[in-house]
């Protein structure tokens, strides 16, 4: 029985002591939950093709991702994906900068679709964004939440240019950090470029899907990583990965109550500065790419790292077997799927991410804080709290502020 394992066994009262009733839980599910995301997607496929492709027939169409914290890091690691695959404009923006800059993302006249992820649409961001783009002329939404109940679902579910895509009620997490959400999230976000033909985007997630129990199989490996006293975290990856980087490094800075000082980057990026922030105190999460191109440039920097003797620790997540790496890495985390076959690089945001999650709990434990809960102070909570959302229309037009979320 693995680490990961016996927690998961432990009675109920022992793991409401320890609060770890339901991180371990929401972690270790997600294989098993991606499948049911993308049942979700094949029960609400002709609806959305057809709402997909009157917008996207239009060629001076953008796609704005949306989401606030982990929710915005989805569309940081699908974002690149959707472009190439959809062969239209697609950006990731924050609701936290929509609701305050809007301005300064809509450009008038052009027609956009919004696609907003919110694991309890009850955020005063996600609100005031929905109620911004509803202003925008021929404008669409797609809302992607794990909370049928939530807010966002409600309002959106009533308006006729809007489409709402309601995930399994397990993916709706309990504890403060997002981990199940995320990974259905983004399943189901590059799901949408999939809908010509789901049956081929079920092969590839049964892929993941068995990648993904792989890397809950080497638990005890990235639990002994995580147990040492770190004071800083260095999340890498490149293109897509960037992304998962820093959700990754949220979700350190999260379980850590801000213990452990995290940093997120790409590989050629860290050179440029934030590579003062590597020393023998902190350990280094790398995500290296498929492609052999990008490869290179990631290896040398690792190999630089080595050299000045900068880490404390390396842990490598890779689907190439690469020889190079034993002797960079303390750990190495291979992703190979039934009879090697091939996890297609895009779903790698979900599968990777599921090792900065593991870290970030048995950093947590390691530290005596609650995984569910490991705010201290209440910082920070499940659901954003403090946040006054004001109506944007009738400012412009009156100069008065009305909060219409919070």
């Amino acid at each position: 029985m693995n680490k990961l394992e016996k927690i998961l066994n432990m009675s109920e009262r022992e793991k409401q002591e320890k609060g770890l009733e339901f991180t371990p839980k929401e972690i270790f599910q997600q294989p098993s939950s991606w499948p049911k995301t993308w049942e979700v997607l094949k029960e609400n496929q002709k609806e959305l093709k057809a709402f997909l492709d009157d917008i996207l027939g239009d060629p001076g169409c953008r796609i704005v991702l949306s989401g606030a914290g982990t929710s915005e890091f989805i569309g940081n690691g699908c974002e690149a994906y959707l472009r190439r695959t959809l062969n239209v404009d697609v950006d990731s923006r924050a609701t936290t900068d929509i609701v305050s800059n809007s301005e300064d993302i809509f450009i008038p006249g052009r027609r956009y679709l919004v696609i907003s992820f919110a694991r309890s649409g009850n955020s005063p961001e996600s609100i005031g964004t929905w109620n911004i783009v509803n202003e925008i002329e021929n404008a669409k939404q797609i809302v992607i939440t794990c909370n049928a109940e939530g807010e966002l679902s409600k309002i959106a579910s009533k308006d006729d240019a809007s489409r709402v895509l309601i995930l399994p009620e397990e993916t709706n997490d309990q504890s403060l950090v997002m981990t199940s959400s995320y990974s259905n999230m983004m399943i189901a976000a590059i799901g949408l470029a999939r809908l010509d033909n789901l049956e081929a985007y079920a092969e590839d997630l049964a892929i993941a899907s068995s990648a993904g129990r792989q890397i809950l199989s080497q638990v005890d490996a990235i639990a002994d990583f995580a147990g040492r006293a770190w004071k800083r975290a260095v999340f890498l990856g490149s293109g897509q990965f960037r992304g998962v980087a820093r959700e990754g490094h949220l979700k350190m800075l999260e379980s850590t109550d801000g213990t452990v000082m995290t940093r997120f980057d790409t590989f050629l990026a860290l050179r440029h500065g934030p590579q003062v922030s590597v020393d023998s105190d902190s350990f280094v999460i790398a995500m290296l790419s498929d492609d052999p191109y990008t490869r290179q440039y990631e290896m040398d920097l690792l190999k630089e790292l080595k050299n000045q003797g900068k880490y404390g620790a390396l842990l490598a997540i890779t689907r190439l077997k690469d020889e190079s790496l034993q002797g960079l890495a303390n750990v190495i985390i291979n992703l190979q799927g039934p009879e090697d076959s091939v996890i297609p690089m895009e779903l790698r945001a979900a599968t990777d991410a599921i090792v900065c999650q593991l870290t970030g709990m048995f950093c947590s434990m390691a530290l005596g804080l609650k995984p569910d809960a490991p705010s201290l102070d209440g910082t920070i909570n499940r659901v954003v709290k403090g946040v006054k959302v004001y109506d944007h229309k009738k400012y412009r037009e009156t100069g008065r502020f009305v909060v219409i979320a919070e």
